[in-house]
């Protein structure tokens, strides 16, 4: 594994989405990205202290998340992310909708990559009006594997998270 993208950058990259979003007022929203940042580059929240670097694509955004947070499979968009939707345009410099933004431009954009897990988070919680994070490291591991790990890391458990 390669890691080429400084700790500083993914929590920069978090902070904007943050705040591009105007999520700031989810609790933890901001360590929990974080947390997922370091796990999906292979690392353990525990350790965030001794984190430097961080992988390409840090927080593992397989193509099923990207297009989660662009619409429904029936390619609907749900009136919550709408509304982030617009946010991103309002807030950002993108030239395109973020519906057409591509998976390789999400992925290989570390800034674009913090804005589509949070939105993936987001649409796992199906209203963001309601959306908490867990405020306990054990609490947010188990959400980790629910809402956002997939089935196909089975190694992915709430264990190897704290």
């Amino acid at each position: 594994m390669s890691y080429s993208i400084p700790h500083d950058v993914i929590t920069s990259a978090i902070n904007n989405a943050i705040t591009k979003l105007e999520l700031s007022h989810i609790p933890s929203l901001f360590q929990f990205l974080e947390e997922i940042s370091i796990m999906e580059s292979g690392g353990s929240p525990r350790g965030l202290p001794e984190i430097t670097h961080h992988t390409n694509n840090p927080f593992q955004l397989m193509s099923s998340a990207v297009e989660a947070s662009k619409s429904n499979a029936d390619g609907g968009v749900p009136r919550y992310l709408q509304s982030l939707h617009e946010k991103i345009s309002q807030n950002t410099s993108l030239s395109q909708p973020w519906s057409q933004q591509s998976y390789s431009e999400i992925i290989g954009n570390t800034n674009l990559g913090a804005i589509c897990a949070a939105l993936y988070i987001v649409r796992k919680s199906q209203n963001f009006t309601r959306w908490t994070i867990e405020s306990t490291m054990q609490a947010r591991a188990q959400q980790w594997k629910d809402n956002y790990n997939t089935n196909a890391d089975p190694d992915g458990t709430p264990a190897q998270y704290i």
